[in-house]
Parts: C-alpha cells; structure tokens; sequence
C-alpha cells in the first residue's frame, strides 16, 4: 500500500530566518534620541545616572555649582547612603554650605 501524497505549497514567504532575523523594537534611548535629538549615549547616561543617584542627592545639589554630569557621575559611584553624604558635605567650601546659582 502506498502512502497518499498531499500537495504542499508555501502561501507566504518565510519572514524570519537564517539570512533574515526578527526586527526588535526600537528601545526608549533609540526613541527619545530621534525624538529630541540628542544622542542615544546621552540619553543612556541620564538615565544611568537617574537610576544611580538617589533622588535625595539630586535634590541636595539642584542649582548649585555641583549640579553637574560629571559630580552626578562621581555621586553614582559611591553606594548606598554614600551619595546623600557626598552631596551635603562635599559641596561646603565655606561655612555657608552649598552656594544657589542665580
């Protein structure tokens, strides 16, 4: 007896594949920097620091001359409490504590 053979056909071609991946979404910095702009590596660093640097700290240095990437990045090596400290003591350079920028 002879098995029945069913005519197969491919209705659509393969989308993905060996030569052809699947597309990935495009990722917040990706939108954001086509959006605003500005580089994808900018919009990663803010948003690294946002995560490292706990709000307290950012508040404490808000509009004050260390209110800087580079003291944000310095403030987000420092773990745990480390940041909050940094950013009351760091700052006094006289006994008037942290200046305002005008």
């Amino acid at each position: 007896m002879e098995a029945a053979k069913i005519p197969v056909a491919q209705v659509a071609p393969v989308e993905i594949g060996y030569g052809k991946p699947p597309q990935r979404p495009e990722g917040f910095a990706s939108e954001t920097a086509a959006i605003t702009g500005k580089n994808k590596a900018t919009i990663n660093r803010a948003i690294r620091r946002a995560n490292e640097v706990c709000q307290e700290a950012r508040d404490l240095i808000r509009g004050t001359g260390l209110d800087t990437g580079a003291y944000l990045d310095r403030l987000a090596l420092a773990r745990t409490t480390w940041p909050i400290r940094l950013a009351v003591f760091l700052p006094y350079q006289n006994d008037e504590g942290p200046q305002k920028r005008a």
